[in-house]
């Protein structure tokens, strides 16, 4: 980098699964080991950069990195309440593009110049770290660009009951009183992919990726955790017990698994079920992995052969325009 080393550890972990599976809350809970370098928000740089030509790349990054103002301030989301008052933003930025035009300019070094801008910015530049970790749902999508770019890079996939995922993220739409609404069939084809791609990460190689089960991390926390710390290489510390957000505690829905009606204090998002057919049509398409993942069955149901759950191709679109045409009105 133009004779200015700067480190930021060994290769890269990253956080991925259908949205509303608990990434944020096992990002929560890597958030404070020491080892590790924790972005505190979704950066969805992957997703974003991923077609990029390197030709006027500096200015869409310096538009990029201003997007997370939310640096130096508090603020209150539907996934938690945020304070990142010691965050200094202009430091954030200032450091990020300044690691940028010390590199070659490629989309890869952009995505490490937003860590080390996050790294200076919370008063850590000098101290060593091990990997940094960054959490974007469906990262899965994208990770076979990360090994193309980090080949120690890791994937953590976490997976949520297909039913609890589709509610969760229904009811999530409904208190951001947004328009939106996740039809069936695009659900079930994004659940069975994320599956798919993680799953193929897996058979590559174990080492670099990995699935964690949603309800044993919030049912059994320390002994998922010690798992990930394995996985990832790091040793077993107790802030990997304690949910927290930038260094400062944190408690949102997904430490608490936010499917619990129990939990939801708007009467509007109480109201968000599954239609009965929605339910057996997860059941008999996404069935071979609700047995897999040892998830309750509520009743007997036939379901597809895992042979026959795909998501690309001729299949796929087939179960996708079939749940559509079911979705709960």
């Amino acid at each position: 980098m133009k004779g200015k080393e700067i480190q930021l550890g060994g290769g890269p972990v990253f956080l991925g699964g259908y949205p509303k599976s608990g990434t944020t809350l096992l990002c929560a809970l890597l958030d404070a080991h020491p080892n590790l370098l924790v972005f505190p928000e979704e950066t969805k740089y992957l997703s974003t950069f991923r077609f990029n030509k390197e030709l006027d790349f500096r200015d869409k990054l310096a538009r990029y990195v201003d997007r997370f103002q939310l640096f130096g301030k508090e603020s209150l989301f539907s996934s938690g309440y945020r304070d990142y008052t010691h965050i200094d933003f202009l430091v954030f930025r200032d450091a990020a593009l300044e690691y940028f035009d010390a590199s070659d300019g490629s989309v890869q070094r952009g995505f490490e110049a937003l860590m080390y801008g996050y790294k200076k910015a919370i008063g850590s530049a000098a101290l060593p770290i091990k990997k940094w970790v960054e959490k974007t749902p469906r990262n899965e999508r994208h990770f076979e660009l990360v090994r193309s770019w980090w080949p120690e890079a890791r994937l953590i996939v976490m997976i949520r009951d297909p039913r609890e995922a589709l509610l969760s993220h229904r009811r999530y739409q409904t208190k951001r009183n947004s328009n939106k609404r996740i039809s069936l069939g695009d659900f079930v084809l994004a659940w069975l992919e994320s599956y798919e791609l993680a799953s193929l990460e897996i058979k590559k190689d174990n080492a670099r990726a990995m699935m964690v089960r949603f309800e044993t991390l919030v049912a059994a926390r320390e002994g998922t955790m010690e798992e990930v710390a394995s996985f990832i290489d790091i040793p077993v510390d107790l802030t990997l017990f304690t949910p927290t957000k930038a260094g400062n505690y944190w408690e949102g829905n997904s430490s608490h698994g936010d499917s619990k009606i129990s939990n939801v204090q708007d009467e509007t998002v109480k109201l968000v079920r599954l239609g009965e057919l929605e339910i057996f049509y997860i059941n008999f398409v996404l069935g071979f992995a609700i047995k897999e993942f040892d998830y309750p069955l509520y009743r007997w149901f036939p379901h597809l052969p895992k042979s026959f759950s795909k998501a690309t191709g001729k299949i796929g679109r087939i179960i996708q325009r079939i749940g559509n045409l079911l979705s709960k009105e």
